[in-house]
């Protein structure tokens, strides 16, 4: 049996078999009912450590980025006047 809901799962008797399959809609989360019939108990499933990435590999040559060239001198910037 799967069920779905938006909250933590219910624990009222006769409600639900041993082994349902319960998926909550509102983080995703996955659990199995591991209790009675007459004392629902739910077990998360999918819980525990994500194991390492590995390693990412070669980005590849990215070449020469070329001469930008001379600029030269920026010559005279021309009288600014007497100051304060």
């Amino acid at each position: 049996m799967l069920v779905s809901c938006d909250t933590t799962p219910e624990t009222q008797a006769a409600t639900y078999q041993v082994g349902c399959i319960l998926i909550r809609t509102d983080n995703g989360t996955l659990y199995s009912m591991t209790g009675t019939t007459a004392s629902p108990s739910w077990t998360l499933n999918g819980v525990g450590s994500v194991g390492p990435t590995g390693a990412t590999g070669y980005s590849g040559y990215t070449g020469r980025t070329g001469y930008t060239g001379y600029t030269g001198p920026t010559g005279y910037t021309g009288y600014t006047g007497p100051g304060p």
